[in-house]
């Protein structure tokens, strides 16, 4: 997820906006709220976050759609569901 993110922001931003990117993920400062302030703003600004977040849908959706064809009882699917509809919601 956060290699797509990356990659979809590079993809997205203003040239400068870019090498601002890529400058936050080449230093680890000491204290770390700056770059992830930074980071965030410009993920968010590239639209890479709804990007992300549309293209986990996708794929959740299209392994829903396997597990009900797999040859196992409805209760191993409602678990597999259960457990798929978790991720989506969980934080980061």
């Amino acid at each position: 997820k956060k290699t797509f993110l990356y990659l979809k922001a590079l993809e997205n931003l203003r040239a400068e906006d870019a090498i601002a990117l890529q400058k936050w993920f080449s230093v680890s400062p000491e204290n770390p709220t700056q770059k992830v302030e930074a980071v965030k703003q410009l993920m968010v600004n590239s639209g890479a976050d709804a990007l992300t977040l549309k293209e986990i849908e996708t794929y959740t959706q299209k392994a829903l759609r396997l597990v009900q064809v797999l040859p196992i009882s409805d209760d191993k699917k409602i678990l597999l569901t259960l457990f798929a509809n978790q991720l989506m919601e969980r934080e980061g």
